[in-house]
């Protein structure tokens, strides 16, 4: 295929889709990561400083997306974990879908807290919520709220995906609302699994 011969919509729909090719290898890599770092227990990293890497990468995602978006970090946690990779999976993704669901500008908090002998991660957004019909179903494999422009969707994968990665640590992962009806993700892990 000649690159001065390709129609606009073909090579956007092109750029499109390899974007989403993109973002699931490397939700396939961070899995394949955190099994080849099993080894490496010596490897930890604070929650604290997994928390802020998130925020930092997705405040460059939101930039990129023309997107003005006020993010909130609440941390103040003594803990640390050896499974770097696939909390940083966990996380990023779900902040990621946070940001792609604020439509121009709004907030994003991620909060963890020990509550017990739990970690618990918190996501919050500002945006339009997930309708309360498709709630029972955005951790199955295929389910998706994403369409492009084209009314192509999205995998459907990430979610899935990180409720696997949870339940590996004897956790579980959750969609609720806030005390004023705005979606929430939270994650509770026993911190011993860290």
């Amino acid at each position: 295929m000649d690159g001065e011969n390709v129609e606009p919509n073909t090579a956007l729909y092109i750029a499109e889709h390899v974007h989403e090719v993109k973002k699931d290898s490397q939700r396939i890599l961070a899995g394949l990561s955190e099994l080849m770092n099993q080894e490496q227990r010596d490897l930890h990293l604070s929650i604290a400083d997994l928390c802020g890497m998130v925020i930092r990468a997705n405040e460059k995602y939101a930039e990129l997306l023309k997107k003005e978006i006020v993010f909130q970090l609440t941390c103040d946690l003594d803990l640390s974990t050896r499974h770097v990779y696939a909390l940083l999976s966990v996380l990023n993704n779900l902040v990621a879908n946070a940001v792609e669901a604020i439509p121009l500008s709004g907030w994003i908090q991620l909060r963890a807290e020990l509550d017990g002998g739990d970690l618990v991660l918190t996501v919050t957004d500002s945006g339009s919520g997930i309708p309360e019909d498709e709630r029972d179903w955005v951790f199955q494999l295929g389910f998706t709220t994403k369409y492009d422009e084209h009314g192509n969707p999205s995998t459907g994968i990430g979610l899935t995906h990180e409720k696997e990665i949870v339940h590996s640590f004897n956790g579980n992962i959750r969609l609720t609302t806030d005390e004023h009806g705005r979606t929430q993700f939270q994650i509770n892990i026993p911190s011993k699994q860290l």
